[in-house]
């Protein structure tokens, strides 16, 4: 054991400090390969260690050094198997497939058949879903589970209609693009035919202007002009060509924004709702690790006081 916990601290010291260097997240650092390997090598040599200690009957360390081992396999296994994603849908869709994913080296992405059949409005609060064939209705922030699936109904946001057209007016392509806009920053959307990208923003004040800076977009406001609010029906929209800006104001509904000898056209506006789903593996070695620490303790005491 003091083998283990002095090979383990300067492991756990090491991690911080590539965590805080690198700038990435603990969980990252912990699941590199060099770590999973580490992690297996402490199992057995616990392991091997623990049954040592049962032939010699010494049952304190022996229990409390296989604890230890549930709690690294615990460990391992919540890595592996993680899951979390999310995926968003419209009224009269389904499940097609996630937008992003966080997932452990292991976990495998399948599919929840999810349909969305009614958006909350002004009367009407919840989200009306059908989850594997049953109707449920749900709010937002609310959770569901489905099998070992946990499923949050966070928001609804946003789909405007964008339109592309050429310069005689004739439609090239057109399509609803999903967007979260309630923190304000832009959104990249693209169409495939044209090499432009355009950039739409949530039209809280036309004054707000976005620039970019460390690989991120920074906002920056005009204080002391805040009576420029728009409709809600209009869009903040920034069109770029290369490093050049063509475009870069305010877009209302059935507008027309001339470009290149282009224009796009926000022609109408959808709505959809965002999910998150989550998956987390069962804890039984957590709870059975935790057994036989407590119970290695309890032996340990139970001694002591018959000593005394």
């Amino acid at each position: 054991m003091i083998t283990a916990t002095a090979v383990t601290l300067p492991l756990l010291t090491w991690m911080v400090v590539i965590t805080m260097a690198l700038r990435v997240s603990l969980i990252d650092t912990a699941g590199a390969v060099a770590f999973r390997i580490y992690y297996v090598i402490l199992a057995v040599v616990l392991t091997g260690w623990s049954v040592l200690r049962l032939r010699e009957g010494d049952y304190r360390t022996a229990l409390i050094s296989l604890g230890a081992v549930c709690l690294l396999i615990e460990g391992m296994l919540w890595y592996g198997f993680r899951f979390s994603g999310t995926v968003g849908i419209g009224p009269g869709e389904e499940f097609s497939s996630y937008d992003s994913v966080q997932a452990g080296p292991w976990a495998r992405q399948n599919p929840i058949p999810l349909f969305v059949d009614v958006l909350p409005d002004g009367s009407q609060p919840s989200i009306t879903v059908l989850l594997d064939g049953q109707r449920s209705v749900i709010a937002l922030q609310e959770k569901i589970n489905w099998k070992d699936y946990r499923i949050q109904a966070e928001g609804v946001h946003r789909a405007p209609l964008f339109v592309l057209m050429n310069k005689r007016g004739d439609e090239l392509e057109g399509g609803y693009f999903k967007l979260r806009l309630q923190n304000h920053k832009p959104e990249f959307i693209q169409f495939p035919t044209i090499p432009h990208r355009l950039y739409v923003a949530s039209p809280e004040n036309k004054l707000i202007r976005w620039r970019r800076r460390n690989a991120g977009w920074e906002r920056s406001d005009e204080s002391g002009k805040n009576d420029a609010i728009t409709s809600p029906d209009s869009l903040m929209l920034k069109i770029i060509r290369g490093k050049l800006t063509l475009y870069n104001g305010m877009i209302n509904k059935d507008e027309d924004v001339e470009f290149d000898g282009y224009a796009i056209r926000y022609a109408d506006e959808a709505r959809w709702v965002s999910f998150r789903v989550e998956r987390r593996p069962q804890v039984f070695a957590l709870f059975v690790g935790i057994a036989m620490i407590l119970s290695g303790a309890m032996i340990t005491s139970f001694r002591g006081k018959r000593r005394d």
